[in-house]
């Protein structure tokens, strides 16, 4: 029997002196094979159980103690440099630890990383293959485990002989054609619930087993889909349309509306698996677009109630409704209005009545400032975009009903007879802006503004017409 030494991840040389603070420890022993004059390293430790017949070459591996290692993903499968499986597909991160993460720390040997999510295969690619699970490869894509294969969420032990000089560990992606997929039993399925909405089968592939309406054209099936495989649900938000236009918001588990807020948003990545697959269904939620917009395009803090009343006039009460949308049609919370609300300089609230069209509402206060005049600019006038224009210690009111329409009805409160100009940077852009400039946008195609001034205050400046050009 012989023995060689041998110093992986760092030299090739027999020996060399320790640097610094090196420190290794011994990884086993490997028994090289002459196979057509060819040295081939065994993938596993040598048993030194095994009784010796004929002369044996062993090789000692070590493991480099101060290394920290990391994966990195490949969800394309190549050898070689040369493409293995037809399949185009993605993923969101590829590194792990993540490397835009400022937390995050690089994995000691032998300690348990979890299996990232399974890739993206575009519609094409997903009609042929089935994702097969993550395989250890070198550098070449050559396996470096037979037959193991690891799937999103299965923890992996970090073993230092799979990662290369640079402390890598590459995991690859491996795809299985559809006609003799060993997966077949560990696909799945999601169904989409349109809930009152249909299915739109415009850019889905025609007569598609993968992706498909059902006869009713009410549900759409995400067929053959592998088990614990991510779902962007934004790809599907063109497919299911509602037929009074409402808004798609997001899909819940159950068909009721509830509180207008969704389990998950229309853009949400989901993961799907096969434990349940018969109850992996998720239904359309559809907001009607009834909204409120108030504006502070004042200098200072506004503060104002908000009533909103039935036809008759009598205080409408499901207040559960009422929905504050704070930065984006994703962030969202219930709201209480039985309180005033106040509004910093610059800042703006948007409140989704989802069953309030028809409803009427008011909002109402008494300016207090620093300037000569205060403006409300209010858009559900009866008769168009409605300016009034108060002084210090005056009531203000601006009221009208609520629509169904995408934009909504907009409040606004300024101390300027102007419009704001824009931004310098257009990347500094803001919701008040925008929706100064959906205002302004209506008030010139309507080709008037209306302004009221106070009857007791005979000072203030008005327009000798009702109707001035803007």
């Amino acid at each position: 029997m012989t023995y060689e030494n041998f110093m992986s991840c760092v030299s090739s040389e027999n020996y060399r002196p320790l640097v610094g603070d090196e420190a290794f420890s011994l990884l086993g022993w490997y028994r090289i094979n002459n196979e057509n004059g060819a040295e081939i390293e065994d993938k596993n430790p040598y048993s030194f159980s095994t009784p010796v017949t004929q002369p044996v070459k062993l090789k000692a591996k070590w493991k480099y103690l101060n290394q920290h290692y990391s994966f990195a993903y490949d969800p394309i499968e190549t050898y070689n440099g040369v493409l293995v499986s037809a399949v185009n597909a993605t993923m969101p991160q590829r590194i792990d630890p993540d490397p835009n993460d400022p937390d995050a720390e690089k994995y000691a040997d032998q300690a348990n990383a979890i299996t990232l999510p399974a890739p993206t295969m575009d519609v094409l690619s997903a009609e042929d293959y089935d994702f097969r699970g993550w395989r250890i490869v070198d550098e070449n894509g050559a396996p470096m485990q037979q037959g193991v294969y690891y799937n999103s969420g299965d923890i992996i032990k970090v073993e230092s002989q799979y990662a290369d000089s640079q402390g890598i560990i590459h995991m690859m992606a491996h795809y299985e054609l559809k006609s003799g997929s060993t997966l077949r039993p560990q696909v799945t399925l999601l169904i989409l619930d349109a809930n009152g909405g249909e299915v739109n089968g415009n850019g889905l592939p025609p007569g598609s087993t993968y992706v498909y309406a059902d006869e009713e054209q009410d549900e759409l099936y995400l067929a053959k889909q592998a088990d614990n495989i991510e779902v962007r649900l934004k790809n599907y938000i063109n497919n299911i349309v509602h037929p009074d236009s409402y808004l798609l918001l997001g899909w819940n588990k159950t068909p009721q509306s509830g509180d207008y807020i969704p389990q998950y948003y229309a853009d949400a990545i989901i993961g799907i698996d096969r434990i349940d697959r018969d109850n992996n269904k998720l239904y359309a939620l559809w907001e009607p677009m009834v909204y409120l917009t108030v504006v502070n395009n004042s200098s200072q803090s506004r503060t104002f109630t908000l009533d909103v009343l039935n036809a008759d006039g009598t205080t409408y009460t499901d207040e559960t409704l009422y929905i504050n949308q704070y930065i984006s049609l994703y962030d969202r919370r219930r709201y209480n209005i039985d309180y005033p609300i106040t509004l910093l300089a610059g800042e703006t609230m948007k409140l989704v009545f989802p069953n309030g069209s028809g409803l009427k509402y008011r909002v109402s206060g008494v300016y207090t400032g620093n300037k000569e005049l205060f403006y409300v600019d209010n858009s559900g006038a009866e008769d168009g975009i409605y300016t009034s224009i108060y002084t210090s210690g005056e009531r203000y009111t601006a009221e009208g009903y609520l629509i169904t329409d995408p934009v909504g009805r907009i409040v606004n409160f300024r101390d300027e007879n102007i419009f704001l100009p824009p931004p310098t940077d257009a990347s500094t852009q803001s919701i008040p802006y925008t929706l100064m400039l959906v205002l302004a946008g209506a008030m010139l195609m309507a080709g008037r503004v209306n302004i009221k001034r106070n009857k007791n205050k005979k000072n203030l400046r008005t327009p000798k017409n009702k109707e001035g050009s803007l």
